[in-house]
């Protein structure tokens, strides 16, 4: 389950990583024998690890990774650069972020999120599409640029007459 209560099932993942962890995906699926709706990552196919669990090990990633750069740093004789944990509803936001930063559209962060309905996506990350009016009145604009003007003013003029 996903930290907004939406499942994390193969079908939503592999949607939204086919490009770039189709192979990880498909290992897993084979190793853990879980398929269709199943859950891709949980104690079961069909029961979700507890938050806590997972919090837990992702805190000892962190610690050993930031143990890790200290340990080089000190080797450097420089300042190390930790890593400030976060959580999976952070981990979650932060991919929604970026895959709109990257351009993504609302309707393929609905599909690769897993959310049920678009008004469910565009409620959570509407605000970070902001942007997308000044993108698409210059996409208009330059459309607008590139078209016949003078034959429209004339349909216009005519119009009017």
């Amino acid at each position: 389950m996903a930290a907004d209560g939406f499942p994390v099932t193969h079908s939503s993942v592999s949607s939204a990583s086919a490009a770039s962890r189709s192979n990880e995906l498909t290992t897993l699926k084979a190793r853990t024998r879980r398929d269709g709706h199943a859950l891709v990552f949980g104690r079961t196919a069909d029961e979700p690890f507890t938050p806590s669990h997972v919090r837990k090990t992702a805190e000892k990633a962190w610690a050993a990774e930031n143990d890790r750069r200290t340990e080089e740093a000190a080797k450097n004789d420089t300042k190390p650069v930790l890593l400030t944990p976060i959580g999976l509803h952070e981990a979650r936001h932060s991919y929604a972020s970026m895959a709109i930063a990257a351009g993504f559209n609302a309707k393929s962060l609905q599909t690769f999120l897993g959310h049920s309905s678009i008004e469910t996506t565009y409620n959570l990350y509407g605000h970070l599409l902001a942007g997308a009016e000044e993108e698409a009145a210059s996409l208009f604009d330059s459309y607008l640029s590139r078209a016949d003007t003078s034959a429209r003013l004339a349909q216009i003029d005519s119009a009017e007459s």
